[in-house]
């Protein structure tokens, strides 16, 4: 739902239509929590580039 919605990345704004392959990224993790986890509030539309990139300094954050 939220990738037909959102049919670009929110962060570098690349489309499905330049050949992007859009990821859906949760903006705070859901850790087995279901209701954080379908929140269409708690996503937002990536590509994988940038879902890389978002993924990696949160992992580096919490270091």
């Amino acid at each position: 739902m939220k990738l037909k919605e959102t049919p670009f990345c929110v962060r570098c704004g690349i489309s499905r239509n330049d050949g992007a392959q859009l990821e859906v990224h949760h903006l705070r993790p859901p850790r087995g929590d279901e209701t954080l986890f379908f929140d269409p509030d708690n996503l937002v539309v990536v590509c994988s580039s940038c879902h890389k990139v978002i993924t990696g300094y949160e992992i580096a954050r919490n270091r």
